[in-house]
């Protein structure tokens, strides 16, 4: 399903997540809520064990400050359950406020947004291989069973600021990144369009 050039699907803005705070408190909201009237790249992560999750994050993270700074909403998705949340933005250096982290452990979001669960996506012989490099390349913590459902794919949307999908990047294993280039490139002009009131 490529949800490319559409308004984003009702069922995903009203999908509820647990959001983690500023000061570390936990709240539920709707999607909908953080990434209405402003661009917003919404990244959705497979469990929080994952090593092509940390290597994904390891890319995007020092982009952050750049999106933000132009006023691009960044919302990091995980199926993991809420108590998760604060050892994993203090270990992936997301606690600067650049990024919502927020958990969906009823995978909602994900299958409003198309994205696949697969066990073949996830032992197959490529991710196999992929994981066995992010391991060597120190991409590796033990996982607990609250990290999230380990064969639940993940991928990405960036979204313009009337709600349209600019951009959807559906995962087919743990190693197939969102096009980080392509993608922030076009949120940076999606921000600063909006700024000097272009857009």
């Amino acid at each position: 399903m490529d949800l490319s050039g559409r308004s984003v699907p009702h069922e995903l803005l009203r999908a509820e997540v647990e959001v983690l705070g500023d000061e570390g408190e936990i709240r539920t909201r709707a999607l909908g809520e953080l990434v209405r009237g402003a661009p917003a790249l919404v990244v959705f992560l497979r469990h929080l064990a994952c090593p092509g999750c940390s290597e994904e994050l390891a890319l995007l993270a020092p982009r952050l400050p750049e999106l933000h700074g132009v006023d691009v909403r960044v919302v990091l998705v995980t199926p993991a359950a809420s108590p998760r949340l604060h050892a994993f933005a203090k270990r992936m250096r997301l606690d600067g406020g650049s990024a919502a982290l927020v958990a969906d452990p009823s995978l909602a979001s994900y299958a409003a947004a198309g994205f696949a669960r697969s066990a073949w996506a996830t032992y197959g012989p490529r991710s196999v291989l992929t994981s066995l490099r992010l391991y060597a390349a120190g991409h590796h913590v033990p996982r607990s069973p609250e990290d999230g459902d380990v064969t639940q794919q993940g991928g990405c949307l960036l979204l313009d600021a009337e709600g349209r999908i600019l951009v959807h990047h559906r995962a087919r294993d743990l190693g197939d990144h969102l096009p980080l280039d392509r993608v922030v490139d076009e949120a940076l002009r999606l921000g600063a369009e909006r700024a000097t009131g272009w857009a």
